[in-house]
C-alpha cells in the first residue's frame, strides 16, 4: 500500500465563522524521488473546526486508491474525532451527541468519513514539518486576496 503524507493548514483560528483560506499538500515517494500535489483555496463563513475538516476533505478528494496516510494537522479536533472514537459513536447514535443534540459540523464529518474510511491513517497533531512555513504563508496570502 502506498504511503502518503497529508499536510493541512487553515488561516482561520477562531470558533466564530469568518472568511479565510485553507491549504493542503500531498506527498509521496516515487522511484524518481518525492512527488507533491497541493492546493490553496478560499473558504467563506467557516469556523476553525470547519476549515480544518474542509482542508482534509479537499486533500482526500485527490486520492485515487487506498493508501497508508500520515496526516499532519494543527487540529486536535479533527484527530480526536477518530483517535477518541467520536466518529464511531456518532455513527451508532445517528450523529447525535451524548446530550442528544446533532453533532456540530455533521455534514463535514460525514463527508470526511466517507473519504477517509478506505484508507489506513494516523494523525500527527501540531508537529513541526518541512511544509509548515510554506503552507502557512500560502494560506495567509490567499486569505488576503480580494
Amino acid at each position: 500500500m502506498k504511503q502518503v503524507n497529508i499536510y493541512t493548514q487553515s488561516s482561520i483560528k477562531a470558533l466564530k465563522p469568518q472568511n479565510g483560506a485553507i491549504g493542503y499538500r500531498l506527498e509521496t515517494e516515487t522511484s524518481k524521488g518525492p512527488h507533491t500535489l497541493d492546493e490553496i483555496l478560499k473558504i467563506q463563513n467557516a469556523t476553525a473546526h470547519q476549515s480544518e475538516l474542509r482542508a482534509l476533505i479537499e486533500a482526500l478528494k485527490r486520492m485515487r486508491q487506498p493508501c497508508q496516510l500520515t496526516i499532519f494537522t494543527e487540529s486536535g479536533y479533527v484527530a480526536a474525532g477518530y483517535e477518541s472514537g467520536w466518529v464511531e459513536r456518532w455513527m451508532q447514535t445517528g450523529w447525535m451527541t451524548s446530550r442528544k443534540t446533532e453533532v456540530a459540523n455533521r455534514k463535514e464529518w460525514e463527508e470526511l468519513h466517507s473519504l477517509i474510511s478506505r484508507h489506513t491513517f494516523t494523525f500527527k497533531v501540531a508537529q513541526e514539518h518541512k511544509h509548515r512555513k510554506w503552507l502557512q504563508s500560502e494560506v495567509e496570502k490567499k486569505a488576503k486576496e480580494n
